[in-house]
């Protein structure tokens, strides 16, 4: 009983085991990398600043970048009679 028990589990880590694989080579298919740049125009304030005695001035309005990482999904998912057919096959 416990050699039956032990073959069952060492098949179903093997599955799992098939699976990850199996993701793990769709996953690049699935989605890819988007690098998107975003500028914020930053606009002065209209009262000048103390900090530590020192009177700070802006100098005009300041550009700041930002680079943000998106995933985006390759698949268009499927959405009303396309999908109801789709569960017919």
């Amino acid at each position: 009983m416990c050699t039956l028990c032990c073959r069952i589990y060492c098949l179903r880590v093997s599955e799992h085991s098939a699976l990850d694989c199996n993701f793990l080579e769709l996953v690049p298919l699935l989605y890819r990398d988007v690098e998107l740049e975003v500028v914020l125009h930053a606009a002065c304030d209209s009262e000048p600043h103390t900090w530590r005695g020192n009177v700070t001035n802006c100098a005009g309005p300041a550009a700041i970048r930002l680079k943000v990482g998106q995933g985006l999904s390759c698949v268009r998912l499927a959405t009303g009679p396309e999908r109801d057919w789709l569960e017919v096959i």
